[in-house]
């Protein structure tokens, strides 16, 4: 393989080969379409510690540090390998990849395979996980480890750094103001807290940054120390960002301007308007001084804390409810169980009584559609279930189709507690709307009528008043005054004629000129057309 059939190859000469305009061969330097390319060899080639950029149009000179000044991206790749970007300006690392040892590395979690223990990265620290031998990013010795996402450093005697009191690992031990574990005389506890005017320090070049190695503290950064591996890392209570240190916040609800100030807390935690808390997949512990990846009842779990707070517990290894309570429908928590009417809910899961529902308006448990109430229990009332006859609790209701109906010549009222004969005469008697169904009316003082707007149309029902001219479908629906149903329009009987009051249209047997249905047909086309172009 030579340089002319590539379009970008490190030469055993350890110049750039790159292309005369993309893969062309040159004579002399003029040749070449790339800026500050040179013909070397009859190949356009960048100069020593140079690069093509993506577009082959320029060399750029190699960026070999974190931090300094970029045009594109290759010229971070070089020195910063795969991870590296060419951000706002500036070389850094990918998202998912960390700065370690003047690289950028893939970023991995607690339990994630991995191959080296630079990728482990946990906690922004560097030292607080490694690969160990079955492959598997965990914490390091002398780190503990909170939650399944978080490795936090142990301090084992009084005097040494800490963050957080979890951090000492000694009997009555308490991290105090000066972020040192102490034994605890009721001294004052840390109130540490990153101001929210607190100035962030835009990136710069230092001579080392965090995550680079070192021989002393002096070497690092401000905040940072050098650790015994000979990297810097920053101190406790401090966080890194652009890799350089920063405070963090020292309790939940205090104040911060980025994310990164919380990070005490855990990757879950947030800033949220200006202070510390737990994003929505989490739950503050107290305990833990940690935001706490809340499980689902039927996922895996380790322990308790897993699966959220109150009325749910790990057993066997699947968070569940405890005795008494149920899953929610999102299965994130668990709601004590409603046994009887009227008992409070929030949905309808709530109700563990058969056929039960939430009325979400009065918000307690009631029978659903086409149950009634019998002492404790909803049983099956006309639209109930059944699998037998003696199943339909309501008089002169029988089971069809597996559900309780009411008998040929009787309805259902809207309580689905009793059968009411269906009214089948314009007029007739009736204790319920419903019993007008037939007709289409409505129950106006114990008898079947129509509606404002509606006519009744005899050996028919209730239809909606249509005018003379207007469309139908069938006789009823025309006004019943000498009028019927032609051709999809009501119109007037013979020897009748339209008549418009300037209210509505009606039919006349008063003398008229035209009284055909092919004139009134005619006369009512004329007339939509006129109101049309009006």
């Amino acid at each position: 393989m030579d340089c002319k059939s590539l379009t970008l190859l490190i030469c055993v000469s350890c110049l750039l080969c790159v292309s005369k305009q993309d893969g062309g061969e040159c004579q002399e330097d003029a040749d070449c379409e790339i800026e500050f390319a040179a013909c070397i060899n009859t190949t356009c080639i960048c100069p020593v510690d140079f690069v093509p950029n993506n577009v082959y149009t320029k060399c750029l000179k190699v960026v070999h540090s974190y931090g300094e000044n970029c045009i594109d991206s290759v010229q971070c790749s070089t020195s910063l390998k795969s991870g590296g970007t060419c951000l706002n300006g500036t070389c850094t690392c990918q998202v998912g990849y960390h700065y370690l040892r003047g690289k950028c590395w893939k970023s991995l979690g607690l339990g994630d395979k991995c191959k080296h223990s630079d990728n482990c990265w946990v906690s922004n620290d560097f030292e607080s996980s490694v690969c160990n031998k079955d492959h598997v990013c965990t914490c390091a010795t002398g780190y503990y480890q909170r939650e399944h996402t978080s490795c936090r450093r142990e301090s084992h005697k009084p005097g040494e750094p800490c963050g957080i009191s979890l951090d000492c690992k000694f009997d009555n031990a308490v991290c105090t103001m000066n972020r040192t574990c102490e034994i605890n005389t009721n001294v004052t506890l840390s109130s540490f807290i990153a101001p929210a005017n607190e100035k962030i320090i835009p990136p710069q070049t230092l001579s080392l940054a965090v995550g680079d190695n070192c021989t002393s503290s002096t070497d690092c950064p401000e905040h940072a120390s050098c650790t015994p591996n000979g990297i810097c890392l920053c101190n406790m209570g401090f966080y890194t960002l652009d890799q350089t240190c920063h405070p963090v916040s020292r309790y939940i609800g205090w104040s911060c301007l980025r994310d990164e100030q919380c990070s005490l807390f855990g990757p879950n935690s947030i800033c949220l308007n200006k202070k510390c808390a737990c994003n929505n997949e989490s739950r503050f512990v107290e305990d833990q001084m940690f935001c706490w990846i809340t499980k689902k009842t039927g996922e895996a779990c380790t322990d308790d804390k897993d699966c959220g707070s109150g009325n749910v517990t790990c057993p066997g290894g699947k968070c569940a409810c405890m005795p008494g309570n149920h899953p929610s429908s999102g299965k994130n928590s668990c709601r004590t169980d409603s046994v009887n009417f009227g008992e409070p809910c929030v949905e309808s899961l709530d109700c563990v009584f058969p056929n039960a529902i939430c009325n979400m308006t009065s918000k307690n448990c009631i029978c659903k559609e086409g149950y009634i109430r019998d002492g404790t229990k909803c049983k099956p009332g006309n639209g109930g279930e059944c699998l037998k006859e003696t199943d339909c609790t309501v008089a002169r209701s029988i089971c069809v189709d597996s559900t309780c109906k009411c008998e040929e010549g009787y309805i259902s009222n809207l309580s689905f507690d009793s059968c009411m004969p269906l009214t089948k005469k314009y007029g007739g008697q009736c204790e319920s709307t419903v019993q007008c169904s037939e007709l289409n009316a409505d129950c106006v003082e114990n008898k079947c009528k129509c509606r404002p707007g509606m006519h009744y149309a005899e050996s028919w029902k209730c239809y909606v008043n249509v005018n003379v001219g207007e469309s139908c479908t069938h006789e009823g629906q025309c006004p019943p005054e000498h009028s019927h149903c032609l051709k999809g329009f009501c119109v007037c009987d013979r020897k009748y004629h339209v008549i418009y009051d300037g209210n509505r249209t009606f039919c006349s047997g008063a003398p008229a000129l035209f009284y055909s249905t092919k004139v009134q047909l005619s006369l009512i086309s004329c007339l939509l057309y006129i109101f049309i172009r009006l």
